[in-house]
């Protein structure tokens, strides 16, 4: 007869750097499916202390190994629900991301022009 132990989870991974909001895994990674959210993770990873990163589109395609209009467009669907700000920063430069802190996220997708 097998007893039911509880089921128990441990972390033992050396801690670095790396946080993600809950309230984005608690629902926004549904309504923004499954590329937006590895993009988010990857945007969460290269964040700075002022909360602004700036990898590559190509750097964020081959980490994740999808494709560069997946990244494209995953990062238009963050910006529609206003996780993120994408400014554009020239021609040759790469462009810097904010991540908008989880109050001024929309619950609704707003329409992009």
């Amino acid at each position: 007869m097998q007893q039911n132990l509880p089921f128990e989870v441990r972390d033992m991974r050396k801690k670095e750097k790396f946080m993600i909001d809950d309230a984005y895994l608690n629902g926004y990674a549904k309504k923004c499916g499954i590329y937006a959210t590895g993009v988010y993770m990857s945007l969460c990873r290269h964040v700075d202390k002022e909360q602004y990163c700036w990898p590559s589109l190509q750097k964020i395609a081959e980490e994740l190994n999808i494709s560069l209009p997946s990244v494209q467009r995953a990062v238009k669907e963050l910006e529609k629900y206003r996780i993120i700000i994408k400014k554009r920063i020239g021609k040759k430069a790469n462009n810097r991301y904010i991540l908008l802190d989880k109050s001024e996220w929309s619950d609704i997708a707003i329409t992009m022009q």
